[in-house]
């Protein structure tokens, strides 16, 4: 080799070297970072995995979320806030893809993905658990009740104890007046409520809820589904002094004084209400067998229907557009009449049924989302009922049974159950 050209060979070495330092691979790396980013995501389109395979992480990249950072990297998707940064662990990027998931209403795609970030924690789970509960109350506001169903269902089916979850779950029934659901669903808040501040803001919460539909049925004067109410809040172990004294007054207003006596007897000595509650005392005289007659007359010229027993549950036939049969649960703590997926399934007349939406329900196996019907007709005995709602969801019961006989359907009537005779006494109110 010629040793002057040595000199100019080193240069251009050095040139080159010089120049792939200040980015001549800037594409190359900036696809690299991507690959990484998008690495340690896990699969958000396999929507049939389990809750149990939900968190043990699944680490594999799912092309929504690489087309999703794809479109962050090329500043396809605008920023939330213009004045934040981006973190060194990507977190901005994932918050970007979480608001897109929101934004395209893929809810199990963006739980997967708060789910992997809680799990890794890092800094943006907070900013997605903003996102997420500012989404919920939108909806909420602005009556998007398919979407908000959706999207708590999709959230509680892997953080079933989130509070702030619940706490809106339980205005949403109150505001679509499910306030046996909402009940419920003020139980499991209880149940979860791991904090002092939680249990503190739960209780405020219920309370203000118990009032609101205290007001509700005493302005309409239905003092009968108000006393079935507070019953419901009782059986949930919910029932407070002031509680139970509410609910002696809607017994005494319904002309139940029997049962109001037996729900103030105990609070007599109670600092809250047991003043309130020996004067209303002194004022009743303890029924007697006119009394009791008297309260028996709901039910002249009523209707017995037969009831089926199981174990110490009732069972009763109702029938749908005249055609299907289908054998019910009495359950006093269903909001809904509710039928199982396979018996809606089998009735010949399930076409004239109209989907009116989706809610959110408790059963037995927890919380779960169901599609709400509208039905043309009911017949509960001789009673006709038109346009009811009914709910169907995908849970079992025993054998020969294929679903819930809800409140909907019972508080439309005076009812009571004889259990020396297996028989339900119903008329209308």
């Amino acid at each position: 080799m010629n040793h002057r050209l040595v000199p100019i060979l080193l240069l251009v070495i050095g040139f080159s070297l010089g120049w792939l330092s200040c980015g001549g691979w800037e594409v190359d790396d900036r696809s690299e970072r991507l690959s990484q980013d998008v690495s340690h995501l896990p699969s958000l389109t396999d929507h049939s995995r389990s809750t149990d395979s939900q968190k043990d992480g699944d680490t594999s990249a799912s092309s929504a979320v690489s087309t999703a950072l794809l479109a962050i990297e090329s500043k396809q998707v605008p920023t939330l806030e213009s004045n934040q940064s981006v973190s060194p662990h990507g977190g901005l990027s994932v918050v970007r893809v979480f608001e897109q998931l929101l934004k395209d209403q893929q809810y199990q795609d963006a739980t997967a993905l708060y789910q992997e970030q809680d799990q890794r924690n890092t800094s943006s789970v907070s900013r997605l658990r903003a996102l997420l509960l500012r989404q919920l109350d939108q909806l909420l506001t602005a009556q998007e009740y398919t979407r908000f169903s959706e999207l708590v269902d999709a959230f509680l089916s892997v953080y079933h104890d989130d509070i702030d979850v619940l706490l809106l779950l339980a205005d949403f029934n109150y505001r679509n007046s499910f306030f046996i659901e909402a009940v419920n669903v003020y139980q499991f808040i209880k149940t979860y409520a791991y904090t002092a501040i939680q249990q503190q803001q739960g209780a405020s919460r219920f309370d203000e809820f118990v009032s609101d539909v205290d007001q509700y049925y005493t302005k309409q004067k239905d003092w009968f589904s108000l006393s079935g109410f507070y019953s419901h809040i009782e059986v949930s172990g919910l029932l407070s002094a002031s509680y139970q004294y509410r609910q002696a007054i809607a017994y005494l207003n319904s002309g139940d004084e029997f049962s109001a006596i037996e729900r103030l007897k105990p609070l007599v000595n109670d600092r809250e209400v047991g003043n309130k509650a020996v004067s209303v005392l002194n004022t009743l005289i303890e029924p007697n067998i006119g009394a009791g007659s008297s309260q028996d007359n709901r039910f002249q010229g009523g209707e017995k229907i037969a009831l089926q027993q199981l174990g110490n549950q009732y069972l009763v036939d109702l029938q749908i557009n005249r055609r299907d049969k289908v054998t019910l649960l009495i359950d006093t703590g269903a909001s809904m009449t509710t039928l199982s997926r396979s018996a809606f399934s089998s009735l010949s007349t399930r076409t004239k049924a109209v989907a009116v939406g989706t809610r959110i329900f408790q059963t037995a196996n927890g919380i779960t989302k169901g599609t709400v019907y509208a039905v043309d007709q009911l017949r509960l005995g001789s009673f006709q009922l038109n346009n009811t709602h009914i709910a169907v969801l995908d849970f079992s019961l025993s054998p020969g049974v294929d679903g819930l006989l809800g409140m909907n359907v019972l508080g439309q009537f005076h009812f009571q159950i004889d259990q020396d005779n297996v028989s339900l006494l119903v008329n209308l109110k």
